[in-house]
């Protein structure tokens, strides 16, 4: 088995060349302000810099995107003036402007109650980046690998909005980073109630975020028999 320090964890392949570091969560989730206070220690995971560099404009845009719902808490507002200053800078120009068009206040003609505005986000990119950031914590976690491909499903909690009422299991469970004012997550496995794991992420103290996923260590009922169903497809056929 190669060391896990020459592998990628993004692709699971080793790393031999072009090797590089990626920050789970990413760097960028700090606004600049609160680099300088925090000097936050980030964990770092081996990539290749061709499987780290695919995801750059996706947490570009990650950030910008949800950058309008978050400006309610300190480590919001710091992502809010980096934003602005790059603007102001001409820089991501094409990328605000993108992100204002998300707004709509009058979708499909509707007027909506209490002056209120619809936001939309690409949530293909969304989940792109919460899938990848999982996917780092759960190497973190567990020193194994979690495919991409793996099949999963991501649940969002906006300000203002009540959380699933399964959530009443994560209570009195410690965040486990250091940062939870900008980053924090948890992690649950399988229960009476719940089969699976389900990871929750909380960004900048606004925004939860939900992965649900059945990884090689589940023991519920559907994996145990998939895996059955596997191990005898895989299996030696006599010949009459």
């Amino acid at each position: 088995m190669s060391d896990n320090k020459t592998i990628c964890y993004l692709c699971g392949k080793q790393i031999v060349e072009d090797g590089n570091e990626d920050h789970v969560p990413p760097k960028q989730f700090f606004g600049k302000e609160l680099r300088r206070q925090l000097n936050p220690d980030l964990t770092t995971l081996h990539t290749h810099k061709k499987c780290n560099s695919s995801f750059q404009l996706d947490e570009e845009y990650f950030v910008a995107s949800l950058m309008p719902l978050i400006q309610e808490s300190e480590s919001g507002r710091s992502i809010y003036n980096d934003v602005k200053r790059r603007y102001d800078r001409g820089k991501n120009v094409g990328l605000v402007s993108r992100v204002y068009e998300e707004f709509d206040s009058n979708p499909s003609g509707l007027i909506l109650p209490n002056d209120k505005i619809l936001k939309r986000f690409d949530r293909t990119r969304i989940n792109r980046i919460i899938w990848k950031i999982t996917r780092g914590l759960y190497y973190i976690e567990n020193c194994l690998l979690l495919p991409e491909e793996t099949n999963h499903k991501i649940l969002y909690t906006f300000p203002g909005e009540e959380p699933p009422k399964w959530f009443v299991y994560l209570k009195g469970m410690k965040g486990k980073s250091n940062y939870p004012d900008v980053f924090d997550y948890l992690y649950l496995k399988e229960t009476q109630d719940i089969t699976g794991s389900i990871w929750v992420l909380l960004l900048w103290n606004q925004i939860i975020t939900t992965t649900l996923f059945h990884d090689i260590t589940c023991t519920c009922q559907r994996c145990i028999k998939k895996s059955s169903k596997k191990t005898n497809d895989n299996s030696p056929k006599r010949e009459s």
